[in-house]
């Protein structure tokens, strides 16, 4: 980010990142009630993105992008950027929370009950990556995006994830970046310790294969 950023906190403190491309009151009254609920475990950051992804790449908004990222560096090239946020925008506010675990929720999602209900069903969940819909390409042969997703690893590991609302780890963030660094694509299963993903489904989480790379529901690279 170009402005200032939650730092790391005292204790086992969560951040969120609350990401919006619309600024209105029925939105603000939204995030403070979520911020309200939640303040006893986790510091929120309200995160407005009114810019489109070719406005990020030129450096017309305020939010600092990846430009390691193989997506970014083809579309400066070739000045045509597919869809998709998460390896341009997202990761990267979820690494500048500096936090051991970051949520990420999009301004359309609610939840009928409490939010601090929801979120401390996970409290003792050391997950790498919380989400609500993985699906192998094995149990999902029929997702528009198989044949455009790309990724350093055998497209048989392909797993599909939708992530209106996910949480990621700090060590996900950084088996991605020495993955990336290394070879210069998406985010699999480098580190020693297997990356561990459930999907998050009402007040049950159940688990998903550690060998994977994750295609973005848009058929890019994360």
């Amino acid at each position: 980010m170009k402005r200032p950023w939650l730092g790391p906190s005292a204790g086992d403190r969560q951040a969120g990142i609350f990401i919006t491309h619309v600024l209105n009151d029925r939105i603000r009254a939204h995030f403070d009630r979520l911020r309200h609920e939640t303040e006893a475990i986790i510091d929120w950051q309200f995160a407005y993105n009114p810019w489109t992804l070719s406005d990020l790449v030129a450096g017309r908004g305020d939010f600092e992008i990846d430009r390691t990222s193989v997506r970014v560096r083809q579309a400066m090239s070739s000045g045509n950027l597919s869809m998709g946020y998460m390896d341009i925008v997202l990761f990267p506010l979820a690494k500048s929370a500096n936090r051991e675990f970051v949520w990420v929720l999009e301004y359309d999602v609610d939840f009928a009950g409490r939010w601090l209900d929801f979120f401390q069903q996970f409290s003792n969940n050391g997950a790498d990556l919380l989400a609500t819909t993985l699906n192998t390409r094995r149990r999902d042969r029929r997702w528009t995006f198989w044949g455009s997703a790309n990724g350093p690893c055998p497209k048989s590991w392909f797993t599909r994830a939708f992530m209106p609302i996910m949480r990621v780890s700090r060590r996900l963030m950084s088996t991605r970046r020495r993955f990336r660094q290394a070879n210069g694509a998406g985010t699999t299963n480098s580190s020693r310790r297997p990356l561990r993903a459930f999907m998050v489904s009402g007040s049950r989480t159940s688990a998903e294969p550690d060998r994977s790379c994750l295609g973005a529901e848009e058929g890019g690279t994360i």
